[in-house]
C-alpha cells in the first residue's frame, strides 16, 4: 500500500506543477491581450477619420478640398499601420502561450485513461494479486476444464466465480466470496457425478453459492454474518439425494433450500440464522423421500417446511421454529402408492418457539392402485407443539382402495400439545377403506391435543369409512378430545366412521371427550353407522 500511495503523491506532485505551469501560461495570454487592445485605435476613432472624409469628399466642388482629403487619407494609413504593428505582436505573443499549453493540454487528455477504473483496480490490486495471488477488489473467474473449482473473490469486495459444468463428470466447487460479496454457484455434473458445492458467502455480507444439479445435487453454500444460504442442487441419478440447503447468516439470514431429487431423497433445509432467520425448505421427491425443514434462527423466524413425495416416500419433518418467536414448518406430504408399493406416511409438523404456532402434519399418501394382494394408505404426521400460540394440527390419513385383500385406511396424526395459552391442536381424519373382494379397515382418528394454560383441548379425528363388497367393514374409530387449559373446556372426541359390507359392517366408535373447566368438558364422539352393527358413542370428558 505504501508504494501505491507514493504512486499517486508523484502523479498529484506532477499535476500540480502542470497546473501552476500552465496558469503562468495564461496570464502571459492575457498580457498580451491587454497590450495589443491598448495599442489598437479606437474603433471611434477610425469611424469619425471615414466620416470626415466622406463630407470632404461630398462638398469638393471645385478641388478646393484636396488638401484636407489628402491629410485626411495619411491619418488613416497611419492608424491602419498602428492596428497591423499591434496584432502581429499580439499574434506572436499568443502563438508562443499557446505552444506551451499544448503539452498542458496532452496531459489533460491522458489523465482520463490514468483514472480509469481498470487502471486504479490494477494499482490498488496489484500488491495483494503479487503476495497473496488474490486481488483486494473483483470477482473470482469461473472454473475451467483444467480447473474446475470457481476462483476466490477479492480479500476485500468480490463474488465467487462459478464452478466448471463437466457433464460426464463432478462439477467443480463455487468460489468463496471476500469480506463482502455472494459464493460462487457449483457447477452441474453429469448423470453418475455430484453438483459442484457453492462457495461461501461473504464473511461480513454476503449469500452462498447455489449446488450444482448432478447425479446427486451438490450442498448449497453457507453465507457469512449476513446472508442466505445457498439452495441444493437437484438430482438426476438413481437413488441420489439432492443437496442439502445452506446456512444462513451466522448472525441473520435465511437457510437454503434443499434441492430436488428424481429417485432419491430430497435434501434437508438449511438452518436459519443465529438471530434471525427462517429454516430453508425440504426438497421433493418424485419416488423417494422429501427432505426435512431447516430449523430457524435462536431468537427470530420460522421453521422450514418438509419436502413432499410424489409417489410412495414419506413426507419430510417440519423445522423447529426460532426459541423465542417463530413457528414450526409444516410436515410434507407422503406419496401416494405405485403397484403394490405402501404409500408413503405424512411428516411431522415442527414445534413452535415461544411465540408461534405449531406446524401442520403432512398427508398420508394414497394408495389407489386397485391391485389383487390390499391397499394400505400412509399415515398422517403428526403436529408441532406450541408454547404461547395455537398447535399444529395432525395430519389426514390416506385412502386406501383395493380390487382384492384388505385395505387399510392410514391413521390420522394426532394434534400437536401447546404448553402455554393455546389450543391444542385438532386430531387428522383417518383415511378411508375400499375393497371389492376383501375387508376394508377405515383409519383410526387422531387424538387431539392438550390445550394450554387458557386453551382449549384439542378436537379428536373423525374415523374413516370403510367399503367391502364382498367383504367385512369396519370404520374406524374416532380420535379422542385432550384436557383444555385451567379455565378452559375440554376438547370434543372424534366420530367414528361408517362400516358397510356384503359379509358384515361395523360402525366405529365415537372418541372420548376431553376434561375442561368446571363443566365445561369435551363430549364424546357419534358412534359410526354400520350394516351390521353401529359403533358406540365416546364417553363425555
Amino acid at each position: 500500500m505504501a508504494a501505491t500511495a507514493a504512486r499517486y503523491a508523484g502523479f498529484l506532485n506532477a499535476a500540480a506543477a502542470q497546473a501552476e505551469s500552465a496558469a503562468q501560461t495564461a496570464n502571459a495570454m492575457v498580457n498580451a491581450f491587454e497590450a495589443a487592445q491598448a495599442a489598437t485605435v479606437r474603433p471611434l476613432v477610425v469611424a469619425a477619420n471615414r466620416n470626415n472624409l466622406v463630407s470632404l469628399v461630398v462638398t469638393n466642388l471645385f478641388g478646393q478640398n484636396a488638401p484636407a482629403i489628402a491629410a485626411m487619407e495619411s491619418v488613416y494609413e497611419e492608424m491602419w499601420a498602428r492596428d497591423v504593428s499591434a496584432m502581429v505582436g499580439y499574434h506572436g505573443g499568443a502563438s508562443a502561450a499557446a505552444a506551451q499549453l499544448t503539452s498542458w493540454q496532452s496531459a489533460l487528455q491522458s489523465l482520463p485513461a490514468q483514472l480509469s477504473p481498470a487502471n486504479l483496480l490494477n494499482v490498488v490490486n496489484a500488491p495483494a494479486q503479487a503476495a497473496l495471488g488474490r486481488p483486494f477488489i473483483g470477482n473470482g473467474a469461473n472454473g475451467t476444464a483444467a480447473n474446475p473449482t470457481g476462483g476466490a473473490g477479492g480479500l476485500l469486495i468480490g463474488n465467487g466465480g462459478n464452478g466448471f459444468s463437466n457433464p460426464s463428470g463432478s462439477g467443480g466447487a463455487g468460489g468463496a466470496a471476500g469480506l463482502f460479496g455472494n459464493g460462487g454457484n457449483g457447477g452441474s455434473g453429469g448423470a453418475t457425478g455430484i453438483g459442484g458445492a457453492g462457495g461461501t458467502g461473504g464473511f461480513f455480507f454476503g449469500s452462498g453459492g447455489m449446488g450444482g444439479d448432478g447425479g446427486a445435487g451438490g450442498a448449497g453454500g453457507n453465507a457469512g454474518l449476513f446472508g442466505f444460504g445457498g439452495a441444493g442442487g437437484a438430482a438426476t441419478g438413481l437413488g441420489q439425494p439432492g443437496g442439502t440447503g445452506g446456512n444462513g447468516g451466522a448472525i441473520a439470514g435465511n437457510g437454503g433450500s434443499g434441492g430436488f431429487s428424481q429417485s432419491g431423497n430430497g435434501g434437508a433445509g438449511g438452518s436459519g440464522g443465529a438471530i434471525a432467520g427462517s429454516g430453508g425448505d425440504g426438497g421433493s421427491s418424485v419416488s423417494g423421500n422429501g427432505g426435512d425443514g431447516g430449523q430457524a434462527a435462536v431468537m427470530f423466524g420460522n421453521g422450514g417446511n418438509g419436502g413432499s413425495s410424489v409417489f410412495g416416500g414419506d413426507g419430510g419433518d417440519g423445522g423447529a421454529g426460532a426459541s423465542l418467536a417463530g413457528s414450526g414448518g409444516n410436515g410434507g406430504n407422503g406419496g401416494r402408492a405405485v403397484l403394490a408399493n405402501h404409500a408413503g406416511d405424512g411428516g411431522n409438523g415442527g414445534d413452535a418457539g415461544d411465540f408461534g404456532s405449531g406446524g401442520a402434519g403432512g398427508a398420508g399418501g394414497n394408495d389407489l392402485t386397485g391391485g389383487p394382494n390390499g391397499a394400505t394408505g400412509g399415515n398422517g404426521g403428526n403436529g408441532g407443539a406450541s408454547v404461547i400460540g395455537n398447535a399444529g394440527p395432525g395430519g389426514s390419513g390416506g385412502n386406501a382402495v383395493a380390487a382384492a385383500g384388505t385395505a387399510n385406511g392410514g391413521n390420522g396424526g394426532n394434534g400437536g400439545n401447546s404448553a402455554g395459552s393455546g389450543t391444542g391442536g385438532f386430531g387428522g381424519r383417518g383415511g378411508d377403506a375400499t375393497s371389492g373382494a376383501g375387508n376394508a379397515n377405515g383409519g383410526q382418528g387422531g387424538d387431539g391435543g392438550t390445550g394450554g394454560l387458557t386453551g382449549n383441548g384439542g378436537v379428536g379425528g373423525n374415523g374413516g369409512d370403510a367399503d367391502a363388497a364382498a367383504g367385512t367393514a369396519r370404520g374406524g374409530n374416532g380420535g379422542n378430545g385432550n384436557t383444555g387449559g385451567l379455565v378452559a373446556p375440554g376438547g370434543n372426541g372424534g366420530n367414528g366412521g361408517n362400516g358397510f359390507g356384503g359379509v358384515a359392517g361395523f360402525g366405529g366408535n365415537g372418541g372420548n371427550g376431553g376434561n375442561g373447566f368446571g363443566d365445561a368438558d369435551g363430549v364424546g364422539g357419534f358412534g359410526g353407522f354400520g350394516s351390521t352393527s353401529n359403533g358406540s358413542r365416546g364417553l363425555p370428558g
